[in-house]
């Protein structure tokens, strides 16, 4: 049990859930000292390297199950109680299948968050939803924080019901939603991001230069550092901002495959490499071969024949409302293709931990 000081007692507070995934662990660390946090979380706090600090309280819970969800609100009321929640836990596999856990957790787990908010008399909710909850706009057009929820994949649903929830309360109290960009960090930690990293810096003389299609695959991409900064702007104006709304964590630039491989090539090898443009029928191909060796083996791969279809597509955000609205917007120096420098340092001084890292985010989806 974690003893408070005077001091610690004073500070406010936030339950946190999916407190030991890449983005939670990351948030707690950073503001460890800024607030008495409640971590729920599958994990121990051990296991997922967070310092145990007095102001960390380690809940282990299936946030899905409302009995577990009672014990956490009888904890945080012996302790102070919280002011904010910040729910980031959620699932999601590359199988594009579905699966009951998507009904567990995004959604059943998120009613159940926010009838405990409810209960606790929070001063705001903040929901970690995702830009891959909108379907691709059409060319020329973007996502912007009007955009629907419209997906039609199983993680895409989840999202739009769970963000249907967070509207619903936001009738009891003040509730933000929070639809993120691919979120990476110095070490990567983002599945896609660092497959395609492995396999451009893999050395392979022919397969390492192959882009798909005309390369010209995009999303936008934001900073832990930066998503992190966003969540506390919107808890320290949190009295200024409305009941509800929505915001958008990223840049407005969406970054395509083939500018990802020239920087972070140039920056490995110290020279321009040129890169091998395969059309998407060989691409489909190989990805469906890819696929079912996984399959025979046992051992599956992200790589899936659907992930063919977004060849070539762009995923094009606008947050100029939040910037506005926040007065926030992404650090220059955490966009995505000056930030690859810090990466490539990372692959080329410290790989045995650079590949423990991110084979372990791929090991959780």
């Amino acid at each position: 049990m974690v003893k408070m000081n005077n001091a610690t007692k004073e500070l406010p507070g936030i339950l946190v859930t999916g407190a030991s995934g890449f983005i939670g662990r990351h948030f707690v660390i950073a503001v460890s000292d800024k607030f008495r946090l409640f971590c729920v979380a599958r994990r121990s706090q051990k296991e997922v390297s967070v310092p145990f600090k007095d102001t960390i309280h380690w809940l282990q819970a299936d946030i899905s199950k409302w009995n577990n969800l009672l014990k956490v609100y009888e904890y945080i009321n012996k302790h102070g109680g919280v002011d904010y929640v910040l729910h980031l836990a959620g699932y999601y596999d590359f199988t594009l299948k579905k699966n009951p856990v998507y009904e567990q957790v995004n959604v059943i787990a998120t009613r159940h968050l926010l009838e405990l908010s409810n209960m606790m008399q929070i001063k705001r909710f903040i929901f970690s939803s995702s830009v891959a909850a909108c379907k691709f706009p059409p060319k020329g057009q973007s996502i912007t924080e009007e955009s629907p929820a419209d997906g039609d994949f199983p993680y895409a649903c989840s999202k739009r019901r769970g963000e249907l929830l967070i509207k619903e309360y936001s009738e009891s109290f003040p509730c933000s939603i929070v639809r993120l960009a691919a979120v990476y960090s110095d070490w990567c930690e983002y599945p896609m991001l660092y497959m395609l990293l492995r396999h451009w810096l893999s050395g392979n003389k022919l397969t390492s230069r192959i882009l798909s299609g005309h390369g010209q695959s995009a999303v936008p991409y934001i900073h832990i550092r930066d998503l992190i900064k966003l969540f506390l702007r919107i808890i320290d104006i949190s009295d200024t901002l409305p009941q509800f709304a929505t915001y958008i964590a990223g840049p407005k630039e969406s970054i395509s495959h083939e500018e990802l491989f020239k920087a972070v090539t140039r920056y490995y090898y110290g020279y321009d490499v040129k890169p091998f443009k395969m059309p998407k029928f060989f691409i489909r191909l190989g990805l469906i071969v890819l696929s079912f060796s996984g399959w025979l083996t046992g051992k599956e791969t992200l790589e899936k024949p659907w992930m063919a279809g977004y060849i070539d597509k762009k995923l094009t955000i606008d947050p100029s409302v939040t910037y506005t609205a926040l007065d926030w917007k992404p650090a220059p120096r955490y966009l995505v293709l000056r930030r690859l420098l810090f990466l490539t340092e990372k692959i080329t001084s410290h790989p045995y931990d650079w590949n423990f890292r991110n084979e372990i985010s791929i090991h959780k989806v």
